[in-house]
């Protein structure tokens, strides 16, 4: 999904309050594309487990994660999750990675 089309949708999801999984996996967005979709949808209180790709900007320029830079930047996200609801299972990774780098 194209950030576009994510940023034309999260008005929508937003208020989809009883979405219990969702997966964004493999789908390239930036921290702040990312954060605004995190923001928008805390009134999902029914969810259950939720996976969202890494953002983009942990990446080098060759298309490796560049572990230090997820890690700096993944507080970030879970702050913005927490703040406004109780985390349950939520997974931030590539999808298609041999070994993925997860929030916790």
């Amino acid at each position: 999904m194209e950030e576009s089309q994510l940023t034309v949708l999260t008005p929508a999801l937003s208020r989809c309050s009883r979405i219990s999984n969702v997966n964004l996996y493999d789908n390239d967005l930036s921290m702040p594309i990312l954060k605004d979709l995190l923001l928008h949808t805390a009134n999902w209180s029914k969810m259950n487990e939720e996976q969202y790709s890494d953002p983009v900007e942990c990446y080098d320029d060759f298309g490796y994660i560049e572990t230090v830079r997820f890690l700096h930047r993944c507080p970030e996200l879970m702050d913005a999750l927490s703040t406004h609801r109780h985390l349950k299972r939520i997974f931030i990774a590539r999808m298609s990675a041999i070994s993925a780098v997860l929030c916790l």
